[in-house]
């Protein structure tokens, strides 16, 4: 059973023009819900740069 999804932004879960598809992580994110599956992000480049890019 899967509890939490943690991904990496840059060049992972963000492309490389430093965004993502919002369409699909509204979906994905709400049958991640549905289950109880929490989503974190990490990253190397600090807490302001992450939260200005989500």
């Amino acid at each position: 059973m899967i509890k939490s999804v943690i991904t990496d932004l840059d060049g992972t879960f963000l492309n490389s023009q430093g965004d993502y598809d919002r369409a699909l992580f509204a979906e994905v994110s709400a049958m991640m819900t549905a289950k109880g599956v929490q989503f974190a992000t990490c990253t190397g480049t600090g807490r302001l740069c992450q939260n200005r890019r989500l």
